[in-house]
């Protein structure tokens, strides 16, 4: 018997989709904006999440649930004159990374071992990604799992 907070199977589902709305459209603003090589990077982890928040969308469906929509927006870096600088971009390309693994850590727990392997191997690549936009990559004990609340 499920836990009483424990998201539901779409619940979680719909979550890890929403982090993937929100990285998709991130990473979008991060390629537009940075230099090279930044923006290289910026396009490959576009093209990740894409993929991954369609396999989320089709998981969705093949639970027979509705799908989570793309918000209109979402929070953008941007500094006082308006254009975030490269260090601003890095650090929002690791939030966006850090926000995807919490998401997909809590999919990892599902009993459905389909999406438990889906989860598990979105997490890994998302926890590579968030290391390579790190100025000093440091890998968590916990990938996922909210910083402030890491065990010791």
């Amino acid at each position: 018997m499920a836990e009483p907070d424990a998201p539901s199977l779409v619940e979680a589902l719909n979550t890890a989709l929403a982090s993937e709305h929100a990285a998709v459209h991130g990473y979008g603003f991060v390629g537009a904006t940075a230099e090279e090589p930044d923006r290289g990077h910026a396009a490959t982890a576009l093209d990740e999440h894409r993929h991954w928040r369609d396999a989320l969308r089709d998981a969705v469906l093949d639970q027979g649930a509705e799908p989570v929509p793309a918000e209109p927006g979402y929070p953008l870096p941007t500094d006082e004159g308006g254009s975030p600088d490269e260090v601003d971009l890095r650090v929002f390309a690791t939030e966006l990374e850090r926000d995807v693994c919490e998401a997909y850590l809590q999919l990892a727990a599902a009993t459905d071992e389909t999406v438990r392997t889906l989860a598990c191997i979105a997490l890994q690549e998302a926890t590579v990604r968030r290391l390579q936009w790190e100025p000093t990559p440091t890998l968590p004990a916990f990938p996922g799992y909210p910083e402030q609340d890491q065990p010791a």
